[in-house]
């Protein structure tokens, strides 16, 4: 996530209000408004392969940076209020012990 300057911040305080204050009902308005800031950086850039590979990188690294802030700390919570997917737990287990190693991601 990039972490802007604050001055930075100050001159995009119109455009928080309009975030902070909508009142977005549905995924499809939530959908609508990222177009629309996509949009509008498109305008501003220009068409051109990096502009658009900028607004993909914004689109993805702005998900899991969500994810890494939100939902992952929220399905932690959950794990713990409900416990955990035994079958994830047995297959890794089992893995572990057919392969004499622990588990790694990319393995």
């Amino acid at each position: 996530m990039p972490y802007i300057k604050i001055e930075d911040r100050y001159r995009l305080q119109q455009l928080n209000f309009a975030i902070e204050t909508a009142e977005l009902k549905t995924a499809g308005e939530l959908n609508y408004a990222m177009y629309k800031l996509a949009q509008r950086f498109l305008e501003l850039h220009g068409l051109s392969y990096q502009t658009c590979a900028d607004i993909d990188s914004a689109y993805s690294c702005g998900g899991k940076e969500f994810y890494r802030r939100v939902t992952g700390p929220y399905e932690d919570v959950k794990i713990h209020e409900n416990q955990d997917v035994d079958t994830m737990k047995n297959t890794l287990l089992d893995y572990e012990i057919r392969n004499k190693k622990k588990w790694c991601h990319g393995d």
